[in-house]
């Protein structure tokens, strides 16, 4: 499925929000483990990630966490799971030719809308992290955010993928996907009922921000925010906020290009 989207450049909206959605049956065994990312052992030697929650109210953030669709957007990540597929004709479909040869056919083009911007806890989160090394990246690496894969040397890290699983902030991570992935965004439906992270919103819009401005798309929620506030009320306040031109690019122009309209 995410393959034919990818192909035909359809966009695909997922969900990237603690909380409001949970899985109702009992938790398998196997979720005790991430599939793709890993997490230092013994003796420097890595093995699967742990996923200690064991609560379905906590465990749902390990299946909306925005890492996970960076499983599918980099090609290295995509190739491990793609390796471990049980049905050869998914092995097939990618091109794949072994664990150390990069698949002939990937999904880095995959047009994406992490939905919810990863939610205002996440957008405070950052605000907060003053002085963690991830949540700096943006400041520090304006064109490109947090590098997921590799060190300092070049060389492909898989530490870092841990560290940023367990301790970065969603912002922060989703706003590095949709800067190295020119198909990846982002929607503020129901976190703008928070007025605390509007000037945040502000400064993502900002004209020097010129690939992160072009993905932000204005949303809603509807009905869920009304539980919030009321739609008169959020419209009043992101206008006063943004203005009109601002307005204008995340509720007409970026839907525009993220649906593949022409007019």
């Amino acid at each position: 499925m995410w393959k034919y989207a990818a192909d035909r450049g359809l966009p695909i909206t997922a969900h990237c929000l603690r909380g409001t959605m949970f899985y109702r049956g009992k938790k398998k065994r196997e979720w005790d483990e991430h599939p793709v990312f890993e997490e230092v052992a013994a003796k420097g030697e890595y093995e699967p990630l742990l996923l200690p929650e064991l609560k379905n109210e906590e465990f749902q953030a390990n299946f909306i966490h925005p890492m996970n669709y960076l499983c599918l957007l980099a090609e290295p990540l995509l190739r491990r799971l793609v390796g471990k597929a049980r049905d050869n004709r998914i092995r097939e479909l990618f091109g794949y030719n072994g664990p150390g040869i990069p698949l002939s056919r990937d999904l880095s083009r995959l047009k994406l809308c992490i939905a919810h911007f990863g939610g205002e806890d996440q957008w405070k989160r950052y605000l907060q992290l003053d002085r963690y090394t991830y949540s700096l990246q943006l400041i520090r690496n304006p064109g490109q955010g947090i590098d997921f894969l590799y060190n300092q040397q070049g060389a492909f890290s898989p530490g870092k993928l841990e560290q940023v699983w367990k301790f970065g902030d969603w912002y922060s991570i989703i706003c590095s996907m949709m800067l190295q992935y020119e198909n990846v965004y982002s929607d503020i439906s129901f976190i703008l009922y928070n007025e605390e992270i509007l000037s945040l919103l502000k400064q993502t819009l900002h004209p020097d921000n010129v690939k992160l401005r072009r993905r932000v798309l204005y949303g809603t929620d509807f009905y869920i925010g009304r539980s919030q506030t009321s739609h008169k009320k959020l419209v009043a306040e992101i206008m006063a906020k943004l203005g009109q031109e601002e307005f204008d690019l995340i509720a007409r122009e970026n839907p525009r290009k993220f649906l593949g309209l022409t007019r």
